[in-house]
């Protein structure tokens, strides 16, 4: 039986979001402390994609119990997901992507890729 082929990646779009604020906390819960890092904005670049992050966005984060704080990296992977009524967007439901990460310069800059 042959090998099968490996999965490729074909670069999607650059997001390129400024963190203004600083996070604010919800307290601790079972799991560990949430805390919320509000979106001002941001750009989305590329062959796949461009546009604009609208404000109002945010990521929440977990700090668990044990003092892992994963927030503190300055690299890391996502797996993003879409959901679009966009008829010319359809194609961001159908496929899987990953992306990398990176905390850099007072913001977040992430690269997103197909599956191919």
């Amino acid at each position: 039986m042959s090998d099968p082929v490996p999965p490729g990646l074909e670069f999607v779009a650059a997001v390129a979001i400024p963190v203004l604020d600083k996070p604010l906390g919800s307290g601790k819960g079972v799991r560990g402390t949430r805390q919320l890092i509000a979106f001002p904005g941001g750009t989305v670049s590329g062959p796949g994609l461009s546009g604009r992050v609208l404000p109002g966005g945010a990521d929440v984060q977990l700090i668990r119990g044990d003092g892992v704080a994963e927030i503190d990296a300055k690299y890391f992977r996502t797996s993003p997901t879409f959901e679009t009524d966009g008829p010319d967007l359809q194609w961001l439901m159908q496929h899987v992507f990953v992306g990398t990460g990176a905390v850099s310069g007072g913001g977040v800059e992430l690269r997103w890729y197909k599956v191919t």
